[in-house]
C-alpha cells in the first residue's frame, strides 16, 4: 500500500491519494480525512502515515505546498482521534 498527498488535476481537490497492493485507487478527501480512515485498519493507516512522512521528506521545506501541510495535520489528528499509535 502506498499513498501520496496531492491534488487532482482535473477537479482541483486536495486529497491524500491511497494506492491498495492490488492497485484500486482510494481517495481521503480534504476536510473529511477522519471519516475516510475509518474504513482502514491501524496497521494500514500507519502505512499510510510512513508514505506520507517519505514523500514529504523528499520535497525542500520551503517548496511544500500549505495545503499538503494542511492535509497531513488532518491526518494525524484523525489517526489519534481514532487511536491509531505510529
Amino acid at each position: 500500500m502506498q499513498a501520496e498527498l496531492t491534488i487532482l488535476e482535473k477537479s482541483q481537490q486536495e486529497c491524500i491519494k491511497v494506492i491498495r497492493d492490488n492497485g484500486i485507487e482510494d481517495y481521503l478527501w480534504d476536510g473529511i480525512i477522519e471519516h475516510c480512515c475509518k474504513s482502514y485498519s491501524p496497521r494500514q493507516l500507519s502505512t499510510i502515515y510512513r508514505s506520507l512522512c517519505i514523500q514529504l521528506s523528499k520535497i525542500p521545506k520551503d517548496d511544500i505546498p500549505f495545503c499538503y501541510l494542511e492535509m497531513f495535520e488532518e491526518f494525524k489528528s484523525a489517526l489519534k482521534n481514532l487511536n491509531v499509535r505510529i
